[in-house]
């Protein structure tokens, strides 16, 4: 426990020290929620939580699927993983630390978008607020898990950041951000209710409005989650 902690600890404190990444992570989504919202200060419930949740899945999406996979190619491409891979720790321990740091920094954003959203825009807070506290975890465990898959594999920065696109844009896409769920056909809309993006930001969706979950959604999100988690450990290497 006090290596978990202490390696904790240092991963926060480099995350700190790299300003670029976690500001663009924490800023674009913000921008995007004011651009979007004050072009149409007059939406519904539905279309303030389907904004809300647009961003937020941004926000978590960016830290998951970019900043992650970013930290540890570099961590493996500087030598850094080979120098600890001779020392007792476990490779899921430096995963877990990875995982609780920037699972801390969305759920930062999370809140982040939604005060924003709600003193700048006047968008409700969610009606749900228990629900939504757990689905928001559940969405950010999945796409860290997700995240963690090509940090455990990438060689260097510039293939994590080309993975990291590879899974971006598709889960964009599932997710209903670029084309309406009501325009989709039929299997992409059940594929993108079973993806980390597209099953979180329905879940989050529901919860803003107060309304009833899918439990195959949670259940998708919480099984990415654990076959995700578990594919990163088994797939992880030093170099």
């Amino acid at each position: 426990m006090n290596a978990l902690r202490t390696m904790t600890l240092l991963e926060a404190k480099i995350v700190l020290r790299d300003k670029v990444g976690p500001l663009f992570a924490f800023l674009m989504p913000v921008m995007l929620l004011f651009v979007f919202g004050l072009t149409d200060r007059e939406s519904s419930a539905t279309d303030s939580a389907f904004l809300g949740s647009l961003c937020l899945a941004l926000g978590i999406a960016m830290v998951a699927i970019y900043l992650v996979p970013s930290y540890m190619a570099s961590y493996r491409e500087h030598g850094i993983l080979r120098r600890l891979s001779v020392s007792p720790v476990p490779p899921s321990r430096l995963l877990i630390a990875q995982l609780l740091v920037n699972a801390t920094a969305g759920i930062l954003v999370v809140a982040l978008i939604v005060l924003a959203g709600h003193w700048g825009l006047g968008i409700p807070l969610p009606a749900s607020p228990v629900m939504f506290v757990a689905v928001t975890l559940l969405m950010i465990a999945a796409m860290l898990s997700l995240g963690l898959i090509v940090a455990a594999v990438a060689r260097n920065t510039k293939t994590a950041n080309l993975c990291g696109q590879l899974l971006f844009w598709p889960n964009m896409v599932l997710g209903g951000i670029w084309v309406k769920r009501s325009d989709m056909p039929g299997w992409m809309r059940v594929l993108g209710d079973h993806t980390p993006m597209g099953g979180g930001m329905q879940a989050v969706q529901h919860a803003w409005l107060g309304e009833s979950q899918s439990i195959g959604g949670l259940f998708a999100l919480a099984l990415c989650t654990v076959l995700f988690g578990a594919l990163a450990a088994r797939l992880f290497r030093w170099q």
